[in-house]
């Protein structure tokens, strides 16, 4: 859950950079600041999961939401209450060569990263329906009319303002080499990407099938 106000992290990052917003004035810092939830959503895409409802296409090829940056996992029929079950594509095409014209209630769905906002139902709906899915979400841009009363929070978890914190820090040093340097801009972004790797084996070592935790 998010408690951090934006406006802090760009209060505290004028402080890092020893700063009252004369050379890094608080609208490029939001700027970085919305950047750097993305950057932490494209590094960590379970940083801001939607476990929600998606209206399907009357297709086997659904697509996501506007909003959607990938996949995760469709969960069940919202309809008839059945699990989806994921499948490979091969399997399909080799046993039901024509399953993209099957319909029916979805069973199985095929899901390729590298498409990562497609997935395909097998079969599929013959009318439009509700299935439960999760998906990562792009965070929504955070805009700022007064900072002196803004409480607007971080759309993803607090977990991960100190990583947020020093993407601004990077992008402030390295907007102006003679104030900041690069180096200690690089320093900072250094930090954001261990930041995250350190949560990744975090989360691997307290995961259910590890054994630990």
């Amino acid at each position: 859950m998010a408690t951090i106000k934006v406006v802090d992290l760009i209060d505290q990052a004028h402080g890092l950079l020893h700063d009252t917003g004369v050379r890094w004035p608080k609208p490029q810092l939001l700027d970085w600041f919305n950047a750097g939830q993305r950057e932490v959503c494209l590094e960590r895409p379970d940083a801001l999961v939607v476990n929600g409802t998606h209206n399907t296409a009357v297709a086997a090829k659904q697509t996501l939401a506007a909003e959607g940056l990938r996949l995760i996992e469709v969960v069940s029929d919202a309809t008839t209450n059945k699990g989806i079950r994921i499948t490979d594509r091969d399997t399909l095409d080799i046993h039901e060569p024509d399953w993209q014209s099957v319909t029916g209630d979805p069973e199985q769905y095929v899901y390729d990263l590298r498409d990562p906002k497609t997935f395909y139902l097998y079969p599929h709906p013959a009318l439009a329906r509700n299935i439960n899915i999760i998906y990562a979400k792009s965070p929504t841009v955070v805009t700022i009319a007064n900072y002196d009363t803004d409480v607007t929070v971080l759309e993803i978890d607090d977990i991960y303002a100190n990583a947020i914190l020093d993407y601004m820090l990077y992008r402030s040093y390295i907007k102006d080499s003679k104030a900041g340097n690069a180096d200690r801009g690089m320093a900072h972004y250094n930090a954001f990407l261990q930041s995250l790797g350190k949560k990744i084996q975090i989360d691997a070592a307290l995961h259910p099938s590890s054994g630990k935790g």
